[in-house]
This record gives structure tokens, sequence and C-alpha cells, in this order.
């Protein structure tokens, strides 16, 4: 019985973690790192002061692990999507679709990230471009997979590639979130992938001709 009381304490302890933590990505989303309040998260949690402070000793831990977590399940959810897929272009489609996915199921959280305050933006920044530049190795061996396979051209430049593309992806998201949120992302991936493989030329004459 014992054993069941703890592991049911840990249950709620997380729940109560969790609603604390989806009452904070509203807040911030709403008003960004600086003009949010510990109060207003309480409030929007609907939970004590010291409820708060058992589990995030100030706004700033709450706001790091806010970020932390959902960049850790981002690089996760790549894994998931990538790891089994051998072929290097369907690699590239599937790493973009689920990271355009993520933002599209979860557009508070690129909220709060467009909406944090600057003297807050090192730790944040910092954070991100670790994510971004640990999948940069990875983004380029799929390239060199490639061109392996004959798959793409020999003496192609793939810093470069990676970085339009990339650059491609994170447009389209700050465009989206720009426009509101009106256009589905994910409907928009395999537009974005096709124009980088294959151009916006017509067929394979024109572009050799180009």
């Amino acid at each position: 019985m014992r054993t069941k009381g703890k592991v049911k304490m840990k249950q709620l302890e997380q729940q109560r973690r969790d609603e604390i933590l989806s009452a904070a990505i509203k807040v911030f989303s709403r008003k960004g790192f600086y003009l949010a309040t510990t109060d207003a998260i309480i409030k929007e949690a609907k939970i004590g002061k010291g409820t708060m402070y058992r589990y995030f000793k100030n706004k700033e831990n709450l706001f790091l692990e806010i970020v932390l977590a959902g960049l850790d399940e981002l690089d996760e959810n790549i894994r998931m999507a990538t790891d089994k897929i051998k072929d290097p272009i369907k690699n590239l489609e599937a790493a973009v679709h689920t990271y355009l996915l993520f933002f599209e199921k979860n557009p508070l959280f690129l909220d709060m990230i467009v909406h944090q305050q600057s003297e807050f933006k090192k730790k944040v920044s910092n954070r991100y471009f670790e994510h971004f530049h640990g999948n940069i190795d990875k983004i380029r061996t799929i390239f060199k997979n490639g061109i392996r396979k004959n798959l793409i051209k020999k003496n192609i430049d793939i810093d470069n590639c990676i970085w339009i593309l990339t650059g491609m992806v994170n447009g389209l998201i700050f465009n989206w979130h720009a426009d509101n949120k009106k256009f589905s992302l994910t409907q928009k991936a395999s537009f974005l992938t096709e124009t980088f493989f294959y151009g916006i030329m017509s067929d394979k004459k024109i572009r050799e001709r180009a």
C-alpha cells in the first residue's frame, strides 16, 4: 500500500507541475518574460504561492525549464521521425515536416520565444543554438550520404545548402507567426522541400540550360 501511495503522490506532483508549466506558457506567450508575473501565473494555474515555489524557485527558472523541455521534445521528435529512414531525401523531408509540425502543435511556445525580453535572450539563444548546431552535423551527414548515392550533386556546397534550407524553414515559421497562424505549416512542408530540392524551373531541360 505504501508503494502505491508513493506512486500516486508522484503522479499528482507531476500533474501539478505540468499544470503550472501549461499556465506559465499561456502567460509568457501573452505578455513576454518581463511583463509576466508570478502572480499572473499562479492565478492562471489556480494554485497558491506556496505550491508555485515548491516546484519552481523563480520566474526565470520556470521560463528556462519550458524552453529546455520544448527543445528537448523537438529533438526527440525529429530523432524518432528520421532514425529508420535510409533514403537521404526522404530523411530530410521527414525532419522538415516534424520540425514544422512541432511549432504548429505548440503555437504558444513560439509566441513565448518571440516575446522574450532582450536581457533573457542570451540564455535562451545559447540553448537554441546548441539544439540547432547539434543537428547540423546530422544534416551534413545526410547530404554526404545523398552525394554517395548520386542523389545530390557532388560539387555542392553542403554548408550553404544547410543554411538555405534552415533559413527557408524558419522563415516560413516566422511568416506563419506574423500572419497570425492563418495557414497550416505542415501543408506547406512538401512545397518547401520540393522547391529546395527541385527548384522553381518547369523541367529538367530548362534547369540544365540555366
